[in-house]
């Protein structure tokens, strides 16, 4: 028996190839090794143990049938409905950590991302070469979707209680034809979507998106004119080693094949990124004399930056379900505070790896040696880049200008000022260089007084600060800045398991610890996961827990999810999503035992099982037209992916202080507690979103000390608490015909 269950451990090893089998065949062979040598007591033993091992390790979380999720025709009935989401009148965040409308109620934000192919304009899809060195004739016109879809996708999105979303706009689109030529076709059209997002009690924050840069140094965001004005050539970024891009990558290759996933944060470390982010950021302390149209390059750079996004913001400016903007997406600082040019990155280290010295040299045509990693981290020797000799300039090397780097009398590059980004010269003197104080904070307060120059009808926008990226530290708990103006801020970092973003694998049962100093890396058992990423969501938030005379300001996770082609992608043939839905349940727990905001990245509603997001290869959409068994499905709920965890019970306003909540996907059982206020007379209700996709029946409503009104059009449960009782109440809902008690419903075996 024990050799027939080895044999059979080894055949799914083989068919499968999977982490746990590897494991659980090794040492179900060590036991087998030691029956037969004659322990038969201890081989028997330790098989035991291997195979309670296994089934421990690759028994997927358990959910209920999809029979037992709703299905709501879109055609039919009407659309199904949400309480109306906060408005930009009524939206508080200067009480303390807490977002608060005005009656005082507590908030719990929660949308997703529109949309992941907002990153290019039509038909520019990453892994598309035609035309991608054409920067005319292109437009953004239907991102995140054509207006006559528009209603579909903002309908599915309420239905799925979603609706605190944030809106991409990257600067390309709204100034792509040339500095100060703005697409006004664009912005009318924006002005339509958040219109028609208003019809379905969806508030939006804009979200200026770029990832390192732009579309032409690997990621998205500025106009190619920016790089073209500094000096650089973009058909030469990729083919010197200045930039890493997919499109690059399919032009040298011949097509897609072995493109590798989550390297374009590489480009970071690449000589376009690093200049342009240093410039943009720097370029009075750095580059003091580079000028273009009479100013320094960093006033010229952030100066189009500002005026674009202003024009977004008086174009936007009566509607009040616009909430604010987020200042940058994913903001990075270049070179500044690099201490020294001839030394790699810590941790971003993904295939060849330049240093930033080596990068000036490939930039400048050297063919140069640099280390590689494959995997990433991993040494795997050199490789020599740019062997053709390319060059990415149009000009001379903006830092060989600087006097950074030079070429000796053999004319062989050396490095000549290997600190000069490590300190900033201030009245003559050298000083350290504080990123957030000196760069960061400057930039925030310029941006925030050109969004809220004009006095707009529906009231000051709020600004939404996103982390500064630095990839030489692990830490997620850098404090921010104390000296910051807190007028209209809100704290917008981004949070994702590092497990199955970076691994593209997934296991229930582990996970990565961060900044804990005295524990194992990793933790085990999925409890403990779900309590470790909520320990690291609550260290996010605890960065501006000192500002606000230790009060703190309001926290929304601007960017949180998973990627859904894990373990090479077998729920595309299988249709088993249970890895995915496991996934995407033990981050929203987190996120709901954090009691936070949050928004899911993301929705894109051209999504493709064969391109994913359309971007990089990247693959974390919510929704799929590929999913849809019948293109003419009139299920709302049809293409949603991993529903089963996305769409689920939440509190959307308290009408007191939020001690815990969580939800149960098995049982769907809903549990929240919280306390009223015994000073504060709070008379508006708690409103918690009750989602139909979970609770088709009427389901069982159990409160303490407090009455209720259902309303199941609008999805919404509607709690007044008697201010008699004790000041903590508890709410607890699950299905009529499913009592709490009952034993959950095992998924199939997927292995």
């Amino acid at each position: 028996m024990i050799i027939a269950t080895t044999f059979r451990y080894f055949g799914k090893f083989l068919q499968y190839y999977t982490p746990e089998e590897i494991c659980v065949s090794f040492l179900m062979s060590i036991s087998v090794v030691i029956f037969l040598v004659g322990h038969f007591f201890i081989g028997c033993c330790s098989a035991l143990a291997v195979w309670v091992l296994y089934i421990y390790l690759i028994t997927p979380d358990a959910k209920p049938q999809s029979s037992e999720y709703g299905i709501y025709d879109k055609t039919t009935f009407t659309s199904l409905g949400s309480h109306p989401q906060i408005s930009r009148r009524e939206l508080v965040c200067d009480r303390g950590k807490w977002f608060e409308d005005k009656e005082g109620r507590k908030l719990i934000l929660r949308g997703v991302n529109v949309c992941g192919s907002s990153k290019f304009p039509l038909n520019c899809q990453t892994h598309v070469t035609k035309d991608f060195y054409n920067t005319t004739n292109i437009s953004f016109v239907g991102r995140p979707f054509p207006l006559d879809k528009a209603d579909e996708h903002f309908q599915r999105i309420q239905a799925c209680g979603l609706t605190f979303i944030r809106l991409l706009v990257t600067w390309e689109a709204i100034e792509h034809a040339g500095p100060g030529e703005y697409d006004e076709e664009y912005l009318e059209y924006l002005l339509k979507i958040v219109r028609i997002a208003a019809k379905y009690n969806i508030a939006c924050m804009i979200d200026p998106h770029q990832d390192v840069w732009s579309r032409w140094t690997g990621g998205d965001g500025a106009p190619a004119w920016t790089l073209e004005l500094v000096g650089f050539d973009i058909s030469k970024l990729h083919e010197s080693g200045a930039s890493f891009t997919q499109q690059g990558y399919i032009m040298e290759h011949g097509d897609n094949t072995g493109f590798p996933c989550m390297h374009w944060p590489s480009n970071h470390h690449r000589l376009a990124t690093a200049t342009m982010f240093t410039l943009f950021f720097g370029g009075n302390d750095f580059c003091p004399n580079f000028m273009i149209g009479g100013q320094n390059v960093q006033d010229f750079l952030q100066g189009h930056y500002f005026s674009a996004f202003s024009k977004v913001a008086n174009k936007l400016g009566g509607e009040e379900n616009v909430i604010g903007f987020d200042s940058m997406n994913e903001p990075n600082l270049g070179m500044i505070g690099w201490k020294d040019l001839s030394k790699e990155s810590i941790y971003m280290r993904q295939g060849s790896s330049p240093t930033f010295f080596e990068s000036f040299q490939l930039g400048d045509g050297f063919a140069t040696w640099v280390k590689n990693y494959s995997p990433s981290l991993v040494h795997s020797g050199k490789i020599l880049m740019n062997k053709n000799g390319a060059r990415a300039w149009t000009r001379n090397c903006v830092w060989e200008d600087q006097n950074i780097w030079g070429r000796n009398e053999e004319g062989i590059p050396e490095l000549l000022k290997p600190e000069y980004f490590r300190y900033r010269i201030v009245n003559g003197e050298q000083q350290n260089i504080d990123i957030q104080k000196d760069y960061f904070m400057p930039f925030i307060n310029k941006f925030r007084a050109v969004i809220n120059k004009k006095t707009h009808s529906a009231g000051q926008y709020l600004i939404f600060v996103d982390r500064v990226t630095n990839f030489e530290t692990t830490s997620i708990s850098e404090e921010m800045c104390a000296s910051i103006s807190l007028e209209s801020l809100v704290w917008a970092p981004h949070w994702y398991d590092l497990v199955p973003l970076v691994t593209k694998s997934f296991r229930t049962w582990v996970g990565v610890v961060r900044d804990s100093r005295f524990s194992l890396p990793l933790v085990f058992g999925r409890e403990n996961v779900v309590r470790e990423y909520s320990r690291q969501l609550l260290l996010v938030s605890s960065c501006v827990s000192k500002l606000n005379s230790g009060k703190g300001i309001p926290t929304i996770i601007g960017e949180i999810g998973i990627p859904f082609d894990i373990d090479n992608a077998k729920c595309y043939s299988t249709n088993d999503y249970s890895r995915q839905i496991s996934s995407m349940n033990i981050t929203i727990s987190a996120l709901d035992r954090s009691l936070l905001s949050g928004i899911l990245w993301n929705y894109t509603p051209d999504h493709t099982h064969s391109h994913g997001d359309g971007w990089n290869g990247e693959d974390l959409s919510i929704f799929s037209e590929d999913k849809l068994v019948n293109q003419n499905d009139t299920n709302i709920f049809a293409g949603g992916r991993a529903f089963e965890a996305v769409v689920r019970p939440y509190v959307m306003r308290c009408a007191g202080t939020p001690i815990s909540m969580s939800f149960n996907i098995v049982s769907r059982l809903f549990l929240f507690e919280f306390r009223h206020s015994e000073t504060e007379m709070i008379t508006a209700g708690t409103v918690i979103f009750v989602p139909f996709f979970q609770y088709q029946n009427l389901p069982v409503i159990e409160v303490s000390g407090c009455t209720y009104d259902l309303d199941t059009a609008n999805q919404t449960l509607l709690i007044f608490h008697d201010e008699t009782h004790l000041s903590t109440h508890t709410v607890k809902i699950y299905p009529a015909l499913c009592p709490v008690s009952s034993s959950p419903k095992n998924l199939d075996d997927i292995l």
